[in-house]
């Protein structure tokens, strides 16, 4: 099925990023299966790089497949990883765990929550998260990609506010943002 629904959408596999997992540990998916799947999508598709997203962990960075070519992690309510140690040390253990062939994403925090509010975010703060991610991403010179989920508000309770839902200047700055990154 995901052969043909590749074949038929006219984008060629080297174009493609496969998202293998969303917080494999998190969701309790066994390293040898995230490396058989990604073994399998490696022999079908040589050319098509394969991703992982992690959960920040307090107990560091889980082991990384070998099979992957892009690795990061999610960590939220961090207004700014150049000045959180926690981030960066996290992100300094993953970079050195890394194989040549891989390389890291940093996953921008594009939603809002009440965690977010007692961490002193407001709403319209996101505007300077997001120009924080993009800057210490620039700044590190190792980030292959800065990502940002863009779902909806109320998946996890109606306490969320999704990043489709953000005011209109934070939306505008996600914008800008992908504009400086993709020339488009």
């Amino acid at each position: 099925m995901l052969q043909q629904a590749i074949k038929h959408s006219g984008v060629p596999p080297r174009d493609l990023v496969f998202y293998l997992a969303d917080e494999p540990i998190h969701r309790h998916l066994p390293h040898a299966d995230l490396e058989q799947a990604a073994q399998t999508l490696r022999t079908l598709y040589p050319e098509t790089p394969i991703m992982v997203i992690e959960a920040y962990s307090p107990n560091g960075p889980a082991q990384i497949p070998r099979n992957i070519q892009y690795w990061g992690f999610n960590a939220y309510t961090v207004a700014d990883p150049a000045t959180e140690p926690r981030y960066t040390t996290y992100l300094n253990r993953a970079a050195a765990m890394l194989g040549p062939d891989q390389a890291l994403v940093m996953v921008m925090d594009t939603h809002h929550t009440p965690f977010h509010t007692r961490a002193g975010l407001g709403e319209n703060d996101m505007a300077a998260v997001a120009r924080a991610y993009y800057a210490y991403a620039q700044n590190r010179g190792d980030i292959a990609a800065l990502i940002g989920y863009t779902w909806a508000g109320g998946i996890d309770g109606d306490w969320e506010i999704g990043a489709r839902n953000l005011p209109a200047s934070v939306l505008d700055k996600y914008r800008e943002i992908g504009r400086a990154i993709t020339g488009k």
